[in-house]
């Protein structure tokens, strides 16, 4: 899981190997992740963009190696509208899987295709992940994670962005070049170019959530975060319940929907303290 900590699925939750092309060009749609649980085992790559619908969970596995080479116009990983992506990594070991992910043109590395708007993306954990937006001569550049590129004088949301990579792993986004004096480039994080203008690279804030005994939190420890809001999964230990959860020092108990906590804004707050969850940034 996100703290690295060996975790069984729930039953009746399985969580399909991806070992070959094949794998990914034989789901029931082509190309298209739904919500749940893979696992890249082998070294291969995938010519055009993989979809996300739902919440999807993207385990690199020791050894294995993705490459992804969106379609026209599209992304690399199309990650847009409702739907999530978490990458993490098997290990933190020198045989550490990896992704890389090239949008086509227009196309952001990880997030929208031309005018799409980006969505949830999670990188965590010991993950190496390449982000490449596509570049393009008749429109913007995408962004290497965030939104695609477009033809309109507004830029496109880059939508919630959360990197949450440990010194064992490597993050490299770069956006995609725009026509040049029409229209401009993808931030490597961010927006997508538009129409007389490059894409607005998001600013990354630091933000630290721990939990005492007896449960966990999910994204866990210090990591960057862009947009306005993170979300979180507090998950109490077996025969436990939530004791309270603080956010920048005010107790927020009362504000969960089920097990998740929205943290909105920069903030900055307290240590961590036994039986409850803080967060701080």
């Amino acid at each position: 899981d996100a703290t690295g900590t060996l975790t069984q699925t729930a039953f009746g939750v399985d969580v399909m190997v991806i070992d070959t092309d094949a794998d990914i060009t034989g789901l029931p749609t082509p190309g298209t992740l739904t919500a749940g649980w893979y696992v890249v085992t082998g070294n291969f790559t995938h010519a055009g963009t993989i979809t996300v619908t739902g919440n999807v969970n993207l385990i690199l596995a020791d050894g294995g190696s993705l490459t992804i080479n969106g379609s026209t116009n599209n992304a690399g990983i199309n990650v847009t509208g409702s739907n999530s992506l978490t990458i993490y990594a098997q290990s933190a070991g020198a045989a550490m899987g990896s992704l890389t992910a090239t949008g086509g043109s227009m196309g952001a590395g990880i997030g929208g295709g031309d005018g799409g708007e980006g969505d949830s993306i999670t990188i965590t954990g010991s993950a190496n992940v390449t982000a490449i937006g596509g570049s393009s001569n008749s429109a913007g550049g995408g962004a290497g994670i965030g939104s695609g590129g477009s033809l309109t004088t507004a830029p496109i949301s880059a939508g919630s962005i959360t990197i949450a990579i440990d010194a064992a792993g490597t993050l490299a986004a770069t956006g995609g070049a725009g026509t040049t004096f029409v229209y401009g480039g993808g931030a490597n994080i961010g927006q997508g170019g538009h129409a007389g203008g490059d894409g607005v690279a998001l600013t990354l804030y630091t933000v630290t959530a721990t939990a005492g005994a007896n449960g966990s939190i999910s994204p866990f420890g210090t990591y960057q975060t862009a947009g306005t809001s993170s979300m979180f999964t507090i998950t109490p230990g077996s025969g436990y319940a939530i004791a309270s959860v603080t956010d920048n020092g005010t107790d927020v108990t009362g504000l969960l929907a089920g097990n998740t906590h929205v943290h909105r804004g920069q903030h900055r707050g307290q240590p961590r303290h036994r039986g409850d969850v803080w967060i701080e940034g």
